[in-house]
């Protein structure tokens, strides 16, 4: 199987890296949580949450960003997690 080492969407390639054997390929994913599930009139639920992301790290995988989704009124209504992982296989 080959890889497409490309950027998706027509981002600008980036420059390369120097030469280093130390580079880790990563994978990514975007989780989307509703604020609803953690949040109940303004007061987090900090063992959902918790549960969450400890269930996330046991599988391998770490918390690197984290952003809302604001709707028009403001509102956040989508919390949004990114995680990654060194790519297994490679």
């Amino acid at each position: 199987m080959s890889i497409d080492n490309s950027p998706p969407h027509g981002l600008p390639v980036p420059p390369p890296l120097p030469s280093t054997s130390a580079i880790v390929p990563w994978d990514y994913i975007a989780q989307s949580l509703e604020v609803s599930r953690f949040f109940s009139n303004g007061a987090i639920d900090p063992k959902l949450l918790n549960d969450t992301l400890n269930w996330y790290g046991g599988q391998g995988w770490e918390l690197v960003s984290t952003f809302d989704t604001a709707t028009h009124s403001g509102i956040t209504s989508t919390v949004v997690l990114i995680f990654k992982r060194p790519r297994m296989g490679v």
